[in-house]
């Protein structure tokens, strides 16, 4: 399957699927297959291979919720201004 500048196959995609259901970080799985971080950060989001009755992204920005002060863990900053 060619999509994009990388020519992976169907079991490469799905192992790169895998990996990032499994929390792995881009760069990690990039090591593997020789490509860059933000290519595999492309692939997270369906930019290239993208498949249908997929939800995207598949792995979720971990630190998204602590930008935003969603967080329930009390921030350095908030701890501060306790004080």
């Amino acid at each position: 399957m060619r999509n994009g500048k990388f020519n992976f196959s169907d079991e490469q995609i799905e192992e790169i699927y895998v990996d990032l259901r499994a929390g792995r970080s881009n760069n990690a799985i990039a090591g593997d297959f020789a490509c860059s971080g933000s290519y595999i950060r492309d692939i997270n989001y369906g930019k290239y291979y993208k498949r249908e009755n997929f939800d995207y992204p598949i792995k979720q920005n971990r630190h998204k919720a602590d930008r935003r002060g969603d967080s329930d863990e009390p921030s350095p900053f908030r701890i501060l201004r306790e004080i």
